[in-house]
């Protein structure tokens, strides 16, 4: 939604060292220029790669404006087209929103990925992950995989497995194909969400076996709630199910986590980035809040020159 939008238009504004009534009017115009929306997950186009940037644009561009002198709706939060009707439908209200502004930092309750697909396969990953691994059950023996989601993560990850123009995001927001890819190789990693991989002829064996469920009552459990059953070849039956899924707020990634995820990306990368440069990229992260120019750690993230 647009409340992404609005913290990334308050850093810009912190930023440009913007006063009170400039960040309102930086605020009012981010508000006009962006609204969010997961279709583009959804129908898997590449849309997705870039709405993050363009959130970034707009914030940085939505700051310059306000600090130019450009002004914005002043009542963008509760008018009467602002964002708590808009947006919240009424159901939220901005007290709530702006409650403990300035002294409870949200922003620490980022979500984390552990597995590099949609944040919403993370429960259904990980809980068949720990399924093959606590009853060390062959994949084969496996004849039908039930997950059931809440029906917001049911309408952005549950639909059936289908190839589109982009085989990498079709792969990424399907609970399907996040299931069938741990069964067919074992993990989740970067190089499982490739085109090649996606199009494997050999993960149309597991599709089969999965169904994918929404269920309301899950809503009381929490928005990234997961309910697995597995059933084998001889009818045993084996359960998993989370209320938060790994990343999320309650249920945080440890260091180990973390650094599989970096790892995996710098195996991923390792034909553009030296990996002679991992230590020294560590390091500056390690003690980041020391470094007096954080651009100092572009060089080391840019792509090595193809001769």
């Amino acid at each position: 939604g647009i409340s992404v939008p609005f913290g990334a238009t308050a850093v810009a504004c912190r930023l440009l060292a913007l006063d009170e009534h400039q960040t309102w009017n930086a605020l009012g115009l981010v508000f006009n220029r962006c609204g969010g929306s997961f279709q583009s997950n959804i129908d898997g186009t590449l849309a997705v790669r870039v709405i993050q940037g363009w959130v970034a644009q707009e914030s940085l561009l939505s700051a310059r404006h306000a600090q130019l002198g450009l002004t914005g709706p002043v009542n963008f939060l509760s008018g009467i087209y602002g964002y708590e009707h808009l947006y919240c439908h009424d159901h939220i209200p901005i007290a709530d929103l702006l409650d403990e502004l300035g002294s409870d930092y949200r922003l620490r309750n980022m979500a984390f990925k552990k597995y590099p697909s949609c944040a919403m396969t993370s429960g259904p990953t990980d809980a068949i992950l720990g399924i093959l691994k606590d009853y060390s059950l062959d994949p084969d023996d496996i004849v039908n995989i039930t997950v059931t989601l809440p029906p917001y993560g049911h309408r952005l990850v549950g639909h059936d497995f289908k190839i589109g123009d982009n085989p990498t995001v079709d792969g990424q927001f399907c609970t399907q194909y996040c299931i069938a890819n741990v069964l067919l190789r074992g993990n989740s990693r970067i190089q499982h969400f490739t085109a090649d991989s996606v199009l494997d002829p050999e993960i149309e064996k597991y599709i089969s076996r999965i169904t994918v469920l929404a269920d309301k009552d899950l809503d009381y459990r929490g928005h990234t709630a997961t309910d697995m059953r597995v059933t084998t070849k001889d009818g045993k039956v084996y359960k998993r199910g989370m209320d938060v899924a790994p990343g999320f707020p309650g249920n945080s990634l440890t260091d180990e986590d973390h650094m599989q995820r970096f790892m995996d990306c710098m195996d991923f990368g390792a034909e553009r980035i030296e990996r002679s440069r991992i230590d020294a990229i560590l390091s500056f992260i390690r003690n980041i809040t020391a470094v007096e120019d954080v651009r100092a750690l572009v060089p080391l993230l840019t792509e090595v020159p193809v001769e």
